[in-house]
C-alpha cells in the first residue's frame, strides 16, 4: 500500500474517538435505527480499499468540511455515497452499511448517495489517484436528537482533528492543496498551509466546483 503509513496512522489514531451527542464516529459507533451492526467494521474497510487503490502517491489534496449525513456518515468515504460503492461506479470496491428500513424519517433512501458526492465523482473519477480528499473534520457533524441532520464544524473541532490532516500532508508532500469550502480553507490556514479556495458542491454550487477543478487542476471540460 502506497499509503499505508498514513493508513496506520488513521486507523491507530481515529477509529478509537468516541462519538459524542453531536458528532457522531462512523468508524466506531453504531445508531441501530440506521445501521447494520457490523457497520463500522464495513466503513473501515471502505476506507481501507481508498486507501488501497493508490498506485502512485497523489499530488493533489482536496480537503473537505465534515463527513455529511448521505455521504461519508454511511460509506466512510470522504465525499463518496454508499450507493455509489454498491452500484460500482468508483475506482474501488465497497459495501453499503445502512440498514434497509430506517428507524428514523430519511430524505433519502438507502443506500445513501449525496448530492455532492454525485458532483464530485463525477467530475473528478477520471483523474484518480492523482489526487487525494480527506475531510478537516473527519466526523459527521449534527445536532443532538437529530442524527441525520447537518451542523457547520465547530472551530475547536476543526483544530482537534487538525493533527490528522496535517499527517496526510506531511505524508503526501502535495503539489497543490485546494479547500473545498471556508471551513476547510480556514483549517488550512490554522496549520499555515496555503490553499486553492473552491465552491463546495453543495447547494448550487455544481457549476462552480466544476470549474474550479478545471481551472486550478487543468482538467478538459467534461
Amino acid at each position: 500500500m502506497i499509503l499505508r503509513e498514513l493508513w496506520e496512522f488513521i486507523e491507530r489514531e481515529l477509529f478509537s474517538k468516541e462519538s459524542r451527542p453531536e458528532l457522531f464516529n462512523q468508524y466506531r459507533s453504531v445508531d441501530e435505527n440506521l445501521d447494520l451492526l457490523a457497520a463500522p467494521s464495513i466503513r473501515q474497510k471502505n476506507l481501507q480499499n481508498y486507501f488501497d487503490s493508490f498506485s502512485e502517491m497523489p499530488s493533489v489534496l482536496l480537503v473537505g468540511e465534515a463527513a455529511g449525513p448521505w455521504g461519508c456518515r454511511f460509506s466512510g468515504v470522504p465525499f463518496t455515497g454508499e450507493g455509489q460503492l454498491c452500484q460500482k461506479l468508483l475506482p474501488f470496491p465497497g459495501e453499503r452499511s445502512s440498514r434497509d428500513d430506517p428507524k428514523y424519517p430519511t430524505k433519502k433512501f438507502p443506500p445513501f448517495i449525496s448530492t455532492s458526492a454525485k458532483i464530485f465523482w463525477d467530475v473528478l473519477k477520471p483523474y484518480h489517484p492523482k489526487f487525494l480528499v480527506w475531510d478537516c473534520v473527519p466526523f459527521h457533524p449534527h445536532l443532538e436528537n437529530a442524527p441525520l441532520s447537518i451542523r457547520t464544524p465547530k472551530n475547536a473541532e476543526i483544530k482537534e482533528f487538525s493533527v490528522f490532516l496535517n499527517k496526510i500532508i506531511e505524508v503526501i508532500i502535495p503539489l497543490e492543496i485546494l479547500a473545498i469550502g471556508r471551513k476547510a480553507q480556514n483549517a488550512l490556514s490554522f496549520l499555515s498551509k496555503d490553499s486553492i479556495y473552491v465552491r463546495h458542491p453543495a447547494n448550487g454550487g455544481g457549476k462552480k466546483f466544476r470549474e474550479a477543478m478545471e481551472r486550478f487542476l487543468s482538467f478538459p471540460s467534461q
